[in-house]
């Protein structure tokens, strides 16, 4: 009796998963049509310029580190006189935070722009980087 019932379960068992709860395949179309394959796999509709994202990503980070060191600098988090006392690291302090917000604007816009355009936000293209068309 025992083992009638254990087979039972087995062929249930079996049954059920062979149907499994969601046994929807899926299908995936043609790559041949790319227009097709693009929209359904959410695919770059055009290329990514990347020369001119990495040339943002760069700007972002060394503007992140001058406007850090510049802003640490003259508010006294860094003490850069007690270490070079003849340098005079407060009047340059002003000139890391210029340079720094130099470069810090351009590459976040267009690292923001690039990062939008990558997860499909609407209204964002890689079109509308600067430089982009090269």
């Amino acid at each position: 009796m025992a083992e009638s019932e254990g087979a039972s379960l087995l062929s249930q068992t079996e049954a059920s998963s062979a149907q499994g709860p969601r046994s929807r395949r899926r299908v995936v179309p043609d790559r041949s049509d790319k227009r097709i394959y693009r929209q359904h796999n959410n695919v770059f509709e055009e290329d990514p310029p990347l020369k001119s994202i990495f040339l943002a990503l760069f700007l972002f980070s060394v503007g992140t580190i001058m406007l850090t060191l510049g802003i640490c600098v003259l508010t006294g988090v860094i003490d850069a006189d007690k270490h070079w006392p003849e340098a005079g690291w407060k009047n340059q302090a002003i000139s890391f935070i210029v340079l720094g917000s130099i470069s810090f604007l351009p590459g976040s816009y267009v690292t923001w722009i690039a990062y939008q355009s990558f997860k499909g936000t609407p209204g964002y293209s890689y079109k509308l980087i600067p430089g982009a068309e090269d």
